[in-house]
């Protein structure tokens, strides 16, 4: 079990940790007190269990290409973010529904829930970021045939190549980018 000089160890439960402060609007600052919240959450109910090596099977976990959803530490990571997240969240949404509505934006937060919402924006941001990391052919085709709704064909046409090559393109651009963004999307997969 981490003492409090130890807390620097695990990079994978605290980058797992810092995601999740993440996807739920938390500043660089609050990720960082909620990576040693939770730590301090995981000691008391490691104690509690009398489960001296959680912190390193839930770090193990994290390594393991199939994660941790499955395991029987996930459930207990789980309920620790849950317990210091959802609090905030809730305040959160219960202040927004307090604002007057003044026509210009709606304040209530639909069916999916602000962790969607925020997922789908960081998802949304991590996308851009790692487009803007791809070569500059690869980039600008990727722009206008995603976010500027230009086909294929139209694409090649406007920069002379046949829809063939334009497609082959595309293919290494999605590939490219799916393992780019493969660790961030297993984490939110179910």
């Amino acid at each position: 079990m981490p003492s409090s000089d130890n807390r620097t160890g695990f990079p994978q439960l605290r980058a797992y940790i810092r995601r999740a402060g993440q996807s739920n609007g938390y500043t660089t600052r609050e990720c960082d007190s909620l990576v040693n919240e939770v730590f301090r959450t995981l000691e008391g109910v490691a104690a509690e269990r009398n489960e001296d090596d959680l912190f390193g099977r839930i770090e193990n976990r994290l390594r393991e290409p199939k994660g941790l959803k499955d395991s029987e530490e996930y459930p207990i990571l789980r309920d620790a973010i849950k317990s210091l997240v959802e609090p905030r969240t809730s305040k959160w949404i219960r202040n927004r529904e307090e604002l007057p509505d003044s026509g210009i934006c709606d304040t209530r937060v639909p069916d999916g829930g602000l962790a969607e919402i925020l997922a789908k924006e960081e998802l949304s941001q991590r996308l851009r970021q790692e487009t803007g990391e791809l070569p500059e052919q690869l980039r600008q085709l990727v722009h206008r045939v995603y976010w500027d709704g230009l086909t294929q064909a139209e694409y090649g046409r406007e920069i002379g190549r046949d829809r063939r090559r334009v497609n082959e393109d595309n293919e290494k651009a999605v590939k490219i980018l799916e393992e780019r963004l493969k660790s961030f999307l297993a984490h939110y997969q179910t």
